[in-house]
């Protein structure tokens, strides 16, 4: 992979991870309570805080993935498909550059 190419995609990372991080954070300081609430409002926090809390497992997932595929640029391995070992097509990096597979073993899965 051309360096020109690994230095993109390692922006492209490095700002995904810094938004997502950011919107975390947001969930942390999102809910203020006031002194009574009525039953209608308690269940609407109960589900808002039940869909940010898979929202954000999902983000932490994504995060962790993020920082795989940016410690492979470090290492030298990134684009390299986990199963054969051939580089992954650069087409299919631009879709999700934290593939770890080439298209034919990502269909293997």
């Amino acid at each position: 992979m051309k360096k020109e190419d690994l230095i993109n995609f390692k922006k492209r990372l490095e700002k995904e991870r810094d938004d997502l991080e950011k919107m975390m954070a947001e969930f942390h300081k999102n809910i203020e309570f006031t002194d009574v609430l009525s039953e209608d409002e308690v269940a609407d926090i109960f589900e808002s805080t039940q869909a940010e809390e898979v929202l954000e497992e999902n983000i932490k997932k994504r995060i962790s993935k993020i920082n795989l595929a940016l410690k492979k640029i470090e290492e030298g391995s990134y684009g390299i498909c986990e199963k054969c070992g051939q580089p992954i097509e650069k087409e299919r990096l631009e879709v999700d550059p934290t593939s770890f597979f080439c298209s034919k073993h990502l269909n293997m899965l």
